[in-house]
């Protein structure tokens, strides 16, 4: 035997049926209530029905096709217009079984049939069906009304994290263009203090006649133009986290050169620097490195009258990711007690300690060459 029986919340559906036939409405609220449906709303006029409707909530309407004043197809169409997103199933009870009247019922909105006269077991079954299909989509609407609001709700909190964040990332970028602002200035400044100190070494270095203070003093301003030229490249660059380390050894180096080479031409700056960015704190001891050895190259590599040239390179290794750097000349060469002055030789002794300060170890090419390396790993 078919079970018939509805769920509690199945029996509590409200049921509305429209049938001008008072017969029909009485033996199927007979039937629908002995199985346990008591929310039934009988109507017996077709024009009355959308206000019955309209009263609460129903789940199913079940709809006799043929009543004067109004059929079934009409009134269907009234439902339809109505544009109600839970719009319940519509059962037709129909004496006409013609697939032309099924059709057509179906195109207007019915859901499923029952046939005049109706079996009792079939009429429930159809209800109870149509009740929990009804109620099933119900549920999903409402879930997807939740769901669709939970979502708009955490789409407006993830906006407004989107929003707070850029507020902040622009309150650092502000920051930051203030900051980078600051050590260009400072960077440009720190060039401008340095030139005037160079200016005032030059100025002591001709008024005084003493040749060994002159000389000292002259190698002092070598070594600060180095270190200015470091912040005018920063402050050029628009960087201040690292430059280009051979654009920067090319200005000391032809700096240096001018400085103390003659002025005849006989002495020549030979330059072959690749393209290597280095920090500042590296680039700095590279720039005074180059310039102690192009002066020490240009002060004793070359008597007076002795024409050749001067060579500073910069090659990169990419494998090992290692620098070298290299400042040569083919002058007289190194003499044979060279060793030993080199331990007094305060340019010497500098550019050694130079050398191991941005990682390497000043080494010296095969003799009598003068021949000046360094290899070193960016940081």
């Amino acid at each position: 035997m078919q079970d018939i029986t509805p769920s509690p919340q199945v029996a509590s559906a409200r049921i509305l049926m429209v049938d001008d036939e008072p017969t029909n409405l009485r033996l199927a609220d007979a039937m629908l209530r002995t199985a346990g449906y008591q929310n039934l709303v009988m109507v017996q006029d077709p024009r009355t029905a959308l206000a019955r409707y309209a009263e609460a909530p129903v789940d199913l309407i079940v709809l006799d096709l043929n009543m004067p004043e109004l059929d079934g197809y009409a009134l269907m169409d009234l439902f339809k217009a109505l544009a109600d997103p839970l719009i319940p199933p519509i059962l037709v009870l129909t004496a006409q079984g013609s697939r032309e009247h099924l059709l057509r019922a179906l195109q207007a909105g019915a859901r499923d049939f029952v046939s005049k006269p109706f079996d009792r077991i079939e009429l429930l079954m159809r209800v109870r069906n149509l009740i929990e299909a009804q109620l099933a989509h119900r549920d999903l609407f409402m879930q997807r009304d939740e769901l669709e609001e939970r979502v708009v709700a955490r789409t407006q909190e993830l906006q407004d994290e989107m929003d707070r964040r850029q507020l902040a990332q622009q309150a650092q970028y502000s920051l930051l263009q203030e900051k980078e602002g600051l050590l260009h200035e400072v960077h440009h400044r720190v060039k401008n203090n340095l030139q005037v100190i160079v200016s005032l070494l030059r100025l002591e270095g001709n008024r005084n006649t003493d040749t060994g203070t002159t000389a000292v003093l002259h190698d002092m301003q070598g070594r600060i133009r180095a270190m200015a030229l470091l912040h005018e490249s920063l402050y050029r660059s628009g960087t201040t986290a690292s430059l280009d380390l051979g654009a920067y050894l090319k200005l000391v180096a032809t700096q240096s050169f001018r400085a103390s080479a003659p002025g005849d031409g006989s002495i020549r700056l030979e330059l072959a620097l690749v393209t290597a960015p280095l920090s500042m704190d590296q680039a700095s001891p590279c720039g005074l490195l180059v310039n102690e050895l192009v002066s020490n190259a240009l002060k004793h590599g070359f008597p007076k009258g002795l024409s050749g040239e001067v060579r500073v390179q910069l090659t990169a290794d990419e494998g090992s990711g290692l620098l070298t750097l290299q400042v040569s000349d083919n002058g007289i060469g190194l003499p044979d007690d060279f060793e030993l002055k080199r331990k007094h030789s305060l340019g010497l002794v500098l550019a050694g300690d130079l050398a191991r300060q941005i990682g390497g170890k000043l080494a010296l090419g095969p003799s009598p060459a003068a021949m000046f390396s360094v290899q070193f790993r960016p940081v």
